[in-house]
């Protein structure tokens, strides 16, 4: 199993003695270069005049261009700490990721403890718009990007990761179970191919509105319940409840089911990509 996350735009202002150190993020060896140039692409678009166009930010917003100026100096959070939107709110990945106290119980409990770790933080990753799929446990600075942001002569920020990221995460998650949380935006940064050998699970979110019947989308709630989806199925892989090596989707749709709020679990058929849409029915 992976998960496939989007980022949030609201970022948190902790304080932290760490640094941005690019070559310490996921498959590094594969993708510094392509952080580094894009930094350098959005640095170089927020001194433009029209940079708060370029980026979609309104007169209320329009400062926080300034935090791609800093990226590089400005200190460095892990992305379940940097980031605290509503899905990030509701995953409670504190619980999991804050739990790194020297064990009490002998050398053998803490290194079965690290190795839990370790596992958590492989199953997860974050789509970053700058810089690219990360850890929830990376290190990375506060910025402003979001996916659909074009970039002058560069095409689109999703654009610049989709040809970066197709061959590496093809190979990456061949022969996964993969449950995308991503919004559309960043879903367009990497999306499988036909033939790809791996099962995609879309998880979407509707409401039935008691009075009519009827279902309607609903984003504050999706975000909310993904989030709820995210965190439930670590907790399960560290319950061993569920087995982060070896992909059921029967399991899956099990820890969904169990969500607060959620009536009912949707799914169906997959198509020749090997995708699936998993509705959450609240």
């Amino acid at each position: 199993m992976r998960i496939l996350l989007p980022p949030s735009a609201g970022k948190t202002t902790k304080e932290s003695t760490n640094h941005l150190q690019l070559e310490k993020l996921w498959q590094a060896e594969h993708l510094t270069q392509t952080r580094r140039q894009l930094i350098d692409d959005v640095q170089n678009t927020a001194l433009l005049a029209d940079a708060a166009q370029i980026f979609k930010l309104g007169p209320k917003n329009a400062h926080e261009i300034s935090q791609n100026l800093e990226v590089y100096d400005a200190p460095a959070l892990a992305a379940w700490q940097l980031y605290d939107g509503v899905l990030y709110e509701a995953a409670k990945f504190a619980q999991i990721f804050s739990s790194g106290e020297p064990s009490q119980g002998g050398q053998g409990q803490a290194d079965q403890s690290q190795g839990l770790q370790r596992q958590l933080e492989e199953l997860t990753l974050v789509f970053s718009a700058l810089f690219g799929p990360v850890r929830l446990t990376d290190l990375i600075t506060p910025h402003r990007l979001s996916g659909s942001v074009k970039l002058p002569g560069q095409g689109s920020v999703a654009s610049i990761w989709s040809k970066a990221l197709k061959e590496l995460l093809t190979q990456q998650l061949s022969g996964h179970v993969i449950v995308d949380l991503r919004s559309a935006e960043y879903g367009a940064m990497y999306r499988p191919t036909r033939g790809s050998d791996c099962l995609l699970l879309n998880i979407g979110v509707a409401k039935v509105d008691p009075a009519t019947g009827k279902r309607s989308v609903v984003s504050h709630w999706a975000k909310h319940t993904r989030g709820l989806l995210a965190g439930a199925l670590l907790e399960a892989v560290a319950d061993g409840q569920l087995s982060g090596s070896e992909d059921d989707v029967d399991e899956i749709l099990q820890v969904a089911a169990g969500l607060e709020g959620v009536r009912e679990v949707e799914i169906t058929p997959l198509d020749a990509r090997g995708q699936a849409k998993v509705t959450l029915v609240l």
